[in-house]
């Protein structure tokens, strides 16, 4: 009776949460919210979904203990992924991969290796450098450790989910699935919706960044807009393509208690399902949503600061390049981590960003930030 007391206490909250909500769907996503906290689904139990992707702090990793917060820790001390964990913000609207006029769009991971949640969760579960869990069996006995649990999945799946490894397994892909569908990934509730809404008023600095971004003086639009000519109010602020723009290495990646001086991610060519060498460092488009309180940036975390990420974009508008510096090194810019298929075309587009427009720009970035973080914004 405790057991399903506690289970419907759980049910109750996400009924206020998710009222529009289907009550099966409601009782998914309340056991996906259980499984995405639970550290006992690592080898070690000290990690789950949530360290990587924590709710607090817009579904991104904000420890420092690897490299600054460019890589993520994982279950063992000394183990860490390849790529700065991206925020899980929004992620629903990210279409299966697909190749449209020459052109590779979708996907989930910086590389597109995975077309659906229910696919990309059975990474890092198995993952021996993040959860690190062993097999199907593993995972099942975990979950039958816990009464709580055991109850939530009969209730949900049925009497005989835990009698087979392998269903369990699917189980658990649809309950989490469905939870990062739901309303606490993508409320549409930032200044920004608001704004569309007619229910914010912009500031003069957020008026002046609004219309910088959605000009051609700026480059932002070509790479960070997929509805263009409307203002979407489901708008994802990516649009879904794949793009070398010359990022360069982070050093503190480069150091031997991580990948070491030669290491290089070639990014989409490393997708088993794509082949073109012009695919080669290539990283898909991550949304803007909430890019104000996401740092560290880039798929290797590189840059510290958002006005680092929009200096950075001057470096491909003004070719004296020893006259550019890193606002966070003060040094020259590295070099590309990978030269090859750098689109100077598309990076050619705009105009270069003094301090007042960069300013105004990053006032309009701060609008994406859902409402539940805007405390964050420092």
């Amino acid at each position: 009776m405790r057991n399903l007391k506690s289970f419907f206490g759980i049910l109750t909250i996400f009924f206020l949460a998710y009222g529009n909500a289907p009550a099966e769907e409601v009782s998914v996503i309340a056991l996906g919210k259980k499984l995405f906290s639970n550290p006992n689904l690592s080898k070690n139990r000290n990690i789950s979904c949530e360290t990587c992707h924590n709710s607090n702090t817009a579904f991104i990793d904000n420890r420092l203990s690897m490299a600054e917060g460019s890589v993520s820790q994982g279950t063992s001390h000394d183990s860490f992924g390849r790529r700065n964990a991206p925020t899980l913000t929004y992620a629903s609207l990210t279409p299966p991969i697909r190749t449209l006029q020459k052109e590779t769009m979708g996907g989930l991971f910086f590389d597109g290796r995975a077309d659906t949640f229910e696919e990309q969760i059975i990474h890092p579960l198995f993952a021996a450098d993040e959860m690190g869990l062993s097999n199907n069996e593993m995972l099942l006995s975990r979950i039958k450790e816990d009464p709580d649990l055991k109850d939530m999945f009969i209730t949900v799946f049925g009497e005989t989910i835990l009698n087979d490894a392998n269903n369990v397994l699917k189980a658990v892909q649809t309950a989490i699935a469905t939870f990062e569908r739901s309303a606490a990934f993508s409320s549409f509730d930032s200044k920004y919706d608001r704004f569309l809404e007619g229910t914010y008023t912009l500031t003069p600095l957020e008026r002046k960044g609004y219309r910088l971004f959605f000009s051609d003086v700026t480059n932002c639009m070509n790479c960070h807009l997929l509805h263009k000519g409307t203002l979407s109010r489901r708008e994802p602020f990516t649009d879904q393509r794949y793009h070398n723009i010359g990022i360069p290495k982070n050093r503190l990646l480069l150091k031997k208690k991580f990948f070491g001086p030669s290491y290089l991610d070639s990014g989409l060519a490393e997708n088993p399902g794509v082949t073109s060498g012009d695919n080669i460092g290539k990283f898909r488009t991550p949304t803007l949503r909430n890019v104000a309180v996401t740092p560290p940036y880039m798929h290797n975390g590189v840059f510290k600061k958002l006005e680092t990420t929009i200096h950075f974009y001057n470096r491909h508008l003004i070719k004296n390049h020893s006259a550019l510096i890193n606002p966070e090194t003060k040094k020259i810019w590295d070099k590309p981590e990978i030269e090859r298929n750098i689109d100077e075309t598309l990076l050619g587009l705009g105009q270069p960003l003094n301090e007042d427009r960069t300013e105004q720009l990053v006032a309009f970035l701060r609008l994406l930030t859902d409402k539940r973080y805007e405390n964050l914004i420092k």
